[in-house]
């Protein structure tokens, strides 16, 4: 199933809340799959960037998603905006995109850890295929390493050579067997396998 995120695509919600509330979102998603018997428990999601970082940060909320696959999450989101930043706009000054940022937690509501994966895995650490990009200067391969440390003991790491952030989910070659051999390894893994 593929979802348009609040604030993406056709979906409701004029802004996004980096996984904050897309979490719940997503738990309710799943409580409506199952009660029409769409979506047996465990369901396994992958996501690629910000859709990785709330990957993580679900699984890390609700029992029900066992497989991660995290392809280029960004372990600080600030970071993440400033590599962005750099990559598409490197005129832009980063006084703007920084005083942004420091507005970002009060217009959200949240606590500016709420808004970093690694501080969601510091506090409840789950077990995920962490997939990085060689190339990626939007989420380094040093960040998706990051998240790796933090992460259960029985999280997998994969660097991709030659992937930037844009391209690490198409190097399908590289991809398609460890990604389903994770997949497959759900049915051996607990429920709640943290």
């Amino acid at each position: 199933m593929l979802v348009d995120l609040r604030g993406h695509g056709a979906s409701s919600g004029e802004r996004i809340f980096f996984g904050v509330r897309e979490a719940n979102d997503l738990r309710e998603l799943l409580d409506e799959l199952t009660r029409h018997a769409a979506a047996p428990a465990p369901v396994a999601v992958l996501g690629e960037s910000y859709g990785a970082a709330l990957a993580l940060r679900w699984k890390a909320t609700d029992p029900r998603v066992g497989r991660v696959v995290a392809i280029a999450p960004y372990a600080m989101l600030s970071n993440a905006v400033l590599n962005i930043c750099a990559e598409y706009a490197p005129c832009l000054p980063r006084i703007f995109p920084r005083a942004g940022l420091k507005q970002l937690p009060r217009i959200l509501g949240v606590g500016p850890a709420e808004l970093n994966p690694i501080d969601v895995l510091a506090r409840d650490p789950v077990a995920a295929l962490f997939i990085a990009g060689a190339e990626d200067d939007i989420a380094p391969p040093a960040d998706v390493c990051a998240l790796f440390a933090r992460a259960a003991p029985r999280s997998t790491l994969l660097t991709i050579a030659g992937a930037t952030h844009e391209t690490v989910p198409y190097h399908f070659d590289e991809l398609v067997q460890p990604v389903l051999d994770w997949l497959a390894d759900q049915r051996t893994s607990k429920p709640n396998d943290r």
